[in-house]
């Protein structure tokens, strides 16, 4: 009952909130059209009249060339514009098919004729290709690419075909859809900033959970590289720019479907014997989609609505560990809706107000192939992004944008009783096996954000003899997070030891308390200012000249401990266990005082420069060149992990017979390790991570459409923040202990070494400290090489190579034996730690996607994806050890590679039209054409596994193991309507 109340009181908080929040973005949602405006001699005309028109705007956009002949357009939404030109005295000048995307400036300069020589020119612009002035480096998804490629319609699905992204999870037909999955931008993983309309929707401080409306999109873009002064983090920034509507109606339907019978096999029999089960087949797929948009009063006020429902379903490989392929589908409901309202006040003043509603649904979150059907939670989130946006156009010279935002959801995890006894159960690990059972501990996460950020654009013909463009920025942002953590059954987790081949959870081995339930609630708050400068030196050199000015301070208030919590008083009052084992009272008074600056970083200063150079002074190609610095967002994860009353555990030896499936309190043992603090601290002279990108590229129009860009990408990550362990530090691992490592097939007997604490030196409990060691770097090596041509001669195509070299740590090493403070919480000094504790690892990729116009109105679109193997190092699981079970690496990183993954979709879509306005079309999807059974993920670990295939047991060794296999071969229909 309490749980049905405390859903309805989250659904009724997102939707308050979303609308309270609403009246309160970075990143361009707009490009720009600039030039110079002369006559046959190249003398410039000042005072000539510049328009641009498009179904993009509401109204016409005018301005006037400056006494140096130059005009600039610096904000207009993605679209296909036409320009002309007029100046007394000479001929009226258009250009035509002008096509803007976000971030993209377009260099459009214009020779006037005299008039009575030529009475107008009309010439349909060859499209601009290359931007010539601007270093940034990123990928662009205009509607026709949206519209047209075979994926499963979500940011991930373009990010698996995007030059310099990496993704270590491949969707199938729909098999990922819902999840998020980690991709890296030329090596680099995290910090990401994902936006809509400019709101920030990044959740914590690279992830994202907005499963958008995709056909709400205009376009989609994606900075990979040389980000401007305007990005306040390293990692990949992406938009989302929502369709505004127009000045006529306009409509779009979408919908498809799959089921099992379209779908082909691909597990072979070494597979299924390896714990595969039926792998992650497709039980049912459909994904409904519609929008609608026009005019409310043509000229003046247009509106925009989209609505989708999205379902998926899929077995999922070896799941429920004991009887593989038979558990339910992992089914997966997204829902939206989004509308976008435009008002035009005046010609030069224009408002916006969006807002967009997502629910997510997963029934059986945490399914894999080691666990059990009750470990698994039930997600439900509920989501919110919305803005309010002004834009004015303040002189020819100033353009002023201000845009409020809001963003945050409501997410609630809970627990599936056991279907026998109808009970939740008590949380049961085996480490031999790695099988998980019993209740999971119910969660809710609750974020807000509100942003404010009003930008300035001034043009500056002639200042200090030089064209100038500048961009001033302020940003603000309020982020909060509470966090409700409800405990396992009885507020413990079971631990088991069992022998190779014998049942799991049958040999007792540690027991895990918790100081669940928690509630904890921390701010950050993060202000950010920007001037980025563009420098027009000559006609074929431009300077990109940038400062970037971020402050960050996590802070949070007074907080309650839940008295009634199953172990509040030994947490937290300095109460005995059973066994005599106590830690001191941190709160005897169960009051956690609040704090104004847990981690505060008031200056980070980045400067950002590079230069575009228009070699041969056509536009046909450009050498760029860049550096910037990128310090990383802490946001509320530091302050978060460090929260006094976040989840603390105590682990003990758990003396109990074989068998035992409960715990009693006679039973716990002596003390083995601690997982976090009451009281967390911060390295006082804790330093702010930060990113150096350094890129070289030359960009090159081979003929008309097609372009080539070949470069490298080096970037330097510098001192990572890590916590690292202040008391088991190395010197306390003086009793060596010998293993026995089977190989990687399990059956040699290796020796192996393991040092750990003694008999007669008390085993301290673990306290980390959050640090940046000056050695915590990581490197990043890249080449790539890009092809791109648009639509001409009946077909278009874009492809991309990468190639990365990184080198870094696993952990953070020791500068010398013994040292303080060396080592993570997860990581104490062992030799075979630190001797492979250094990785210089290599990964490569290859993405290329096209459309066709075949005869008869047909249009192809394939894509094609390829990814290197992800380099793994094999592990052994060492148990018994009075510092607890340790987990080995008995290789160095890279020794093996994953299988290389190899993946062929394509789309055959036909449309029909009825009348001038309407069109159907109908479409056939084909996915992972070569039916490649390749491992996405595969086990790491040394020991043998017993499982039941086909009601027989069967033991196979989990070293390479898939845990998780590609989706086999799968068709999808479907159907479209636009007007």
């Amino acid at each position: 009952m309490k749980q049905r109340i405390f859903k309805r009181a989250v659904y009724i908080t997102a939707i308050a909130a979303a609308l309270v929040h609403n009246l309160f973005g970075q990143g361009p949602t707009t490009g720009s059209i600039s030039g110079a405006v002369t006559d046959a001699s190249g003398a410039v005309i000042a005072q000539a009249v510049v328009n641009v028109t498009s179904e993009a705007l509401v109204v016409p956009q005018s301005t006037l060339t400056s006494g140096q002949g130059t005009y600039r357009f610096p904000s207009l939404p993605p679209g296909i514009y036409s320009l002309s030109v007029e100046a007394p005295g000479f001929s009226a000048t258009k250009r035509e098919g002008i096509n803007i995307t976000a971030g993209f400036s377009a260099t459009i300069d214009v020779p006037l004729a005299v008039a009575g020589e030529v009475q107008s020119v009309a010439v349909t612009a060859e499209a601009a290709i290359l931007d010539t002035e601007n270093t940034k480096v990123q990928n662009i998804f205009a509607s026709e690419a949206l519209n047209n490629l075979p994926t499963s319609r979500d940011m991930w699905s373009l990010i698996g075909v995007g030059a310099g992204l990496s993704l270590n999870r491949f969707d199938v037909g729909g098999s990922s859809t819902g999840t998020q999955t980690s991709y890296s931008s030329y090596g680099f993983t995290g910090q990401q900033r994902v936006q809509m309309d400019g709101v920030n929707m990044t959740e914590a401080t690279s992830a994202t959970s907005a499963y958008t409306d995709y056909s709400a999109f205009e376009e989609v873009q994606m900075g990979t590289s040389a980000n401007d002064a305007s990005m306040p983090s390293p990692g990949v920034q992406i938009n989302f720019i929502v369709k505004s509507g127009g000045n006529q109606f306009h409509g779009d339907f979408y919908q498809d479907y799959e089921n099992s019978s379209f779908q082909g096999t691909n597990i072979n029999q070494t597979q299924l014997f390896q714990g595969a089960g039926t792998g992650t087949r497709i039980t049912g797929y459909h994904d409904t989609n519609g929008d609608f948009g026009g005019p409310l009063k043509k000229d003046k006020l247009w509106f925009f609505t989209s609505v989708r429902r999205q379902y998926i379903g899929t077995t999922i490989t070896g799941y429920p560990v004991n009887n593989p392929g038979t558990g339910p589908p992992f089914s997966t409901i997204l829902s939206n809706a989004t509308y976008k309202l435009t008002y035009q006040i005046d010609p030069k003043n224009k408002i916006s107000n969006m807002l967009n509603f997502e629910r997510k649904q997963q029934p059986y979150r945490n399914a894999a192939n080691n666990q059990y059907a009750d470990a698994v939670y039930n997600q439900d989130l509920v989501e919110w992004i919305g803005n309010l946006e002004w834009s004015s156009t303040l002189s020819p010279n100033a353009f002023l944008n201000v845009r409020a935002g809001s963003w945050g959801y409501n997410w609630v995890n809970e627990a599936y009783p056991n279907a026998v006894t109808g009970q939740i159960m008590p949380r049961q690990t085996d480490n031999t096996s790695g099988d998980v059972a019993g209740g999971y501990q119910p969660q809710g996460y609750f974020r807000r954000r509100v942003q404010l950020e009003p930008t300035l654009s001034y043009a500056a013909p002639h200042f200090l003899g030089l064209n100038h463009f500048f961009n001033f920025g302020f940003l603000y942002e309020r982020e909060t997070f509470g966090f409700n953590q409800y405990p396992y059954l009885n507020g413990y987790a079971l631990t088991y030891a069992s022998p190779a081949g014998a049942p799991d959870f049958t040999t007792p081995s540690q027991v895990t308390l918790y100081n669940s339930p928690t509630y904890t609630l921390d701010y950050v708050h993060h202000l950010g200012g920007y001037a980025q400068d563009k420098i027009k030196v000559s006609k074929r050199l431009t300077l990109n000249i940038g400062l970037r000015w971020d402050y960050y301070n996590e802070y949070r208030p007074d907080q309650k401990i839940d008295p009634n919590a199953p172990y509040t008083t030994f947490f937290y009052q300095g109460a005995p266990l059973p066994n005599g084992y106590s830690i001191p009272a941190a709160y005897p008074n169960l009051v956690v005082p609040g704090v104004s600056s847990i981690l505060k970083y008031p200056h980070a200063f980045a400067p950002r420069m590079g230069f575009a150079y228009d070699l041969f002074g056509n536009q046909r190609t450009t050498i760029k060149v860049s550096w910037g610095r990128y310090y990383s967002n802490p946001g509320i994860d530091i302050s978060n992990a460090v929260n006094p009353i976040r989840q603390l555990s105590y682990t003990f030896k758990w003396i109990a017979p074989i068998g035992t499936a409960a715990l009693l309190p006679s039973q716990i043992g002596a003390f083995v390790s601690s997982s976090g603090s009451s009281v967390s601290p911060i390295d006082p002279n804790i330093r702010q991570p930060f990113l150096d990108d350094f890129n070289g590229f030359i960009e090159h129009e081979i003929s008309r459409g097609l372009t080539v860009r070949a470069g490298f990408v080096y970037r330097k990550m510098a001192h990572n923040w890590v916590p690292v362990e202040m008391n088991r530090v190395t010197s306390l691992y003086t009793n060596p202990v010998v293993a026995n490592d089977p190989g990687p097939a399990g059956t040699g007997t290796n020796p192996l070494t393991v040092w750990d604490i003694p008999v007669g030196t008390t085993v301290p409990a673990s306290f980390t400290e959050y640090e940046t060691p000056n050695w915590n770097n990581t490197y990043f090596r890249n080449i790539e090489v890009s092809v791109t041509k648009r639509m001409t001669g009946r077909w278009s195509m874009s492809g991309s190579y990468l190639s990365t070299w990184t080198t870094g740590l696993i952990n953070p090493a020791p500068a010398s034996p013994g040292q303080v403070g060396t080592f993570t919480s997860t990581a104490p000094a062992q030799p075979n730690i630190l001797a492979y504790n250094n990785y210089s690892i290599y990964n490569s990729n290859l993405h290329l996607f096209a459309s066709y116009q075949a005869k008869w109105g047909i249009l192809i679109s394939p894509i094609y994806r390829f990814q290197l193997g992800p380099p793994m190092q094999r592990d052994l699981v060492v148990t018994g050890l009075r510092a607890g079970t340790l987990t080995v690496p008995v290789g160095p990183l890279g020794q093996y590679r994953g299988d290389n993954i190899s993946i062929f979709d394509t789309r055959v879509e036909k449309y029909f039209k009825i009348k001038e306005r309407f069109r159907v079309g109908a479409f056939f999807d084909a996915f992972n054409i070569t039916n490649s059974n390749a491992a996405q993920n595969q086990d790491n670990i040394t020991a043998f596994k017993t499982i039941t295939v086909n009601g027989q047991k069967d033991t196979y060794q989990r070293f390479l193991a898939p845990t998780t296999v590609i989706s086999p071969r799968i068709f999808r229909i479907g159907g479209k309507f636009s007007f």
